[in-house]
């Protein structure tokens, strides 16, 4: 990898587009975005290839062979999917220095929302190609790329509950308040874990530690820690062990906009964070995907691994 390749801009307008989707994304409609993009291509005489991952699995495979293809010949990787799908893409690209497009199939779509990029496949079609390159920050834990959001605990619990109910109820933001309503009146664990936190040490038990990256999806939690990511610093919150009220209350001040205002969290910015825990590996959700990373947990920020083509005044989208 060349780890300066994200900060030298590409100087010619991108003319091949090399574009991953994932199928299961969103409502599925990958047909009418595969035909948006075509039509977007054609009319503006770049080439397009389809990189189609029928499984969720296969994304990383069709990421990465996308990223070959277009260090041969040239050109951008373009992810067409939800958020984890988006991850998944920029994963593969890190300190590549070929760009990142984008077109939003997901539920949510905070990483298109940010940077401007609208919603409808057309509309996102058309500003990839019309867009311009610039750097984007994104989190790492273990090495790993988080463009929203990574956590353990609580949060990593409800993500996989929310994707088992996705599959039998279907992709929506209703069913992800159910989801979580239902696993919020489980029974759930604390966490006993060591943080250091710019090199000062402390100890505590705690429900969830959360991350984020994403100065929109923070500022919809009405969380100040959204200038911490402008600042180019880690956004990191703290939950306290919760009775079945408290997290009940959680969810709904959570819906409301109102996190901040739950005074079982603490939140505070950082430059670096080390987790340490006695469990070998944790279950940590990464922008909606839950994996299992080998303690201790090392998170920190980058602010030019990545090169994003997205509309010119981008940024911050509703």
């Amino acid at each position: 990898m060349n780890a300066a390749g994200a900060s030298a801009l590409p100087s010619a307008p991108v003319d091949r587009y090399f574009v991953v989707m994932n199928r299961a994304s969103g409502d599925g409609d990958g047909d009418a975005a595969r035909r948006a993009l075509e039509a977007a291509c054609a009319a503006s005489g770049r080439a397009c290839r389809f990189f189609v991952a029928a499984r969720p699995r296969a994304l990383e495979r069709m990421a990465l062979a996308a990223l070959a293809a277009a260090r041969r010949e040239g050109g951008a990787v373009v992810a067409a999917g939800g958020d984890g799908t988006v991850n998944t893409v920029a994963a593969a690209l890190l300190d590549s220095g070929v760009p990142l497009g984008v077109i939003p199939l997901g539920t949510f779509n905070y990483f298109a929302r940010q940077h401007g990029i609208p919603l409808d496949a057309a509309g996102a079609a058309r500003a990839l190609v019309d867009g311009r390159a610039r750097p984007v920050q994104l989190g790492l834990v273990n090495g790993r790329p988080y463009l929203n959001n990574a956590s353990f605990g609580l949060y990593s619990t409800l993500i996989e509950a929310r994707e088992r109910h996705k599959g039998r109820l279907g992709r929506s933001r209703a069913v992800a308040f159910l989801s979580g309503l239902y696993t919020l009146l489980r029974e759930h664990r604390s966490l006993r874990v060591e943080m250091v936190v710019d090199g000062a040490s402390r100890r505590c038990r705690t429900a969830m530690v959360f991350f984020g990256n994403n100065p929109l999806q923070l500022a919809d939690l009405n969380l100040p820690e959204a200038e911490c990511v402008a600042d180019g610093r880690l956004a990191a919150m703290v939950m306290r062990p919760l009775t079945r009220w408290d997290r009940v209350k959680l969810l709904t001040r959570g819906a409301l906009g109102r996190l901040a205002d739950d005074e079982n969290l603490q939140h505070f910015c950082a430059r670096t964070v080390e987790v340490r825990g006695h469990a070998g590996r944790v279950k940590v959700a990464i922008d909606g995907e839950v994996l299992r990373l080998a303690m201790p947990l090392r998170f920190s920020v980058r602010r030019d691994a990545l090169t994003l083509l997205a509309p010119p005044d981008g940024g911050g989208a509703p």
